[in-house]
């Protein structure tokens, strides 16, 4: 079979090749070739027939707010996007809970507030050197506590090398910043709007610790996540401010940003159905190590969400996976589904 090089991987020649189809190819290939995760598709209508519009709604529009006293909007975009490039670390959660009451979202946003409370502009400099001690230092851990068999070790370690990868990345590229980057790499014509998804591919191909894909009974699969949610939060905060570069008029063909939240809130709804083996190992609070049940949890969980939207528009309830995403991420801070136990995998940094 003849087939053509897209800079990610070679495919055959009558495939999609943009980025997010091959996501939404990779969700198709694992649901239906899954062991143990199943769709189920009556919960999927049931979740669309008796879901509270004012709810979606709500939890949809919700922003974040974070306490730093912004030197630019260049800073802002910097520190914005790198709490995504860096939201992983969900796998430590509950050694973060017991030891500092934050969970892994919340102690990445600790770290970077730190730094921009400090006078750190995430330039490239900064990033590509900074070193372990220092990462622990600006995100709590104790520094003394060198321990490489700890569990918080290996996180800052994590941590430090996906910056360490994102700053080389911009100082080989010549850019100053991830805004720099941002700016350069997005180029519209005249009474154009920008495109989302040339800039996740050139995010992917660039930037290391978003390269999210795997190998899934022999074939390689994609998900990126970090690298969608980047396009979706820039378009949250920057549409009206910078429309010229954020004003993103493609984002109905992103999908949910999977992680370990969305699979268990998706599970609570009775959407997702694992195997006992698997079960017992998330309500076990065991590690999950990188492989099948994981991308089956991540993959299922993009299929299931795209149908879920594909009925929910059907039946004249408009609805894109981009909303749906952060209904889901805000509906599993919700304390009942909070407590519903979500798989841990320590050794990614996807997420």
């Amino acid at each position: 079979v003849s087939t053509q090089s897209t800079g990610l991987l070679s495919v055959p020649m009558n495939q999609p090749t943009d980025i997010l189809s091959l996501v939404r190819e990779s969700a198709d290939f694992v649901a239906s070739n899954a062991t143990s995760v199943k769709i189920n598709h009556e919960a999927v209508k049931e979740f669309v027939d008796t879901l509270n519009p004012e709810e979606f709604v709500r939890m949809v529009v919700k922003d974040a707010v974070f306490d730093v006293k912004f030197q630019s909007i260049e800073h802002e975009i910097n520190y914005i996007t790198l709490i995504d490039m860096l939201n992983f670390g969900s796998g430590f959660r509950h050694e973060l809970q017991k030891t500092y009451q934050r969970g892994a979202y919340e102690t990445i946003l600790y770290g970077l507030t730190q730094m921009a409370k400090s006078g750190v502009t995430f330039d490239a400099e900064f990033l590509s050197n900074i070193t372990v001690s220092s990462t622990a230092t600006y995100f709590g851990f104790p520094v003394e506590k060198t321990d490489p068999n700890s569990t918080l070790d290996l996180l800052t370690r994590h941590l430090t090398r996906a910056m360490n990868e994102i700053g080389s990345a911009l100082t080989k590229l010549g850019h100053k910043d991830v805004a720099q980057f941002l700016y350069e790499t997005i180029q519209t014509k005249e009474n154009e709007n920008p495109k989302a998804v040339p800039l996740i591919a050139r995010l992917v191909s660039v930037f290391p610790p978003l390269d999210d894909s795997a190998i899934y009974k022999g074939r390689k699969v994609f998900i990126h996540k970090k690298a969608q949610l980047v396009t979706a939060d820039l378009n949250r905060r920057f549409k009206t401010i910078n429309p010229k570069k954020f004003n993103f008029d493609d984002l109905d063909k992103l999908t949910v940003f999977s992680d370990n939240v969305l699979p268990a809130v998706l599970r609570k709804f009775g959407i997702l159905e694992v195997d006992e083996d698997l079960k017992n190992l998330i309500q076990s609070r065991s590690i999950l190590p990188p492989g099948d049940q994981e991308i089956e949890l991540r993959l299922c969980s993009i299929k299931a969400s795209s149908l879920i939207v594909s009925y929910s528009n059907s039946i004249k309830k408009p609805m894109t996976e981009m909303d749906l995403d952060f209904f889901l991420w805000n509906k599993g801070k919700d304390p009942t589904f909070r407590t519903f136990e979500r798989h841990h995998t320590q050794e990614t940094y996807y997420y």
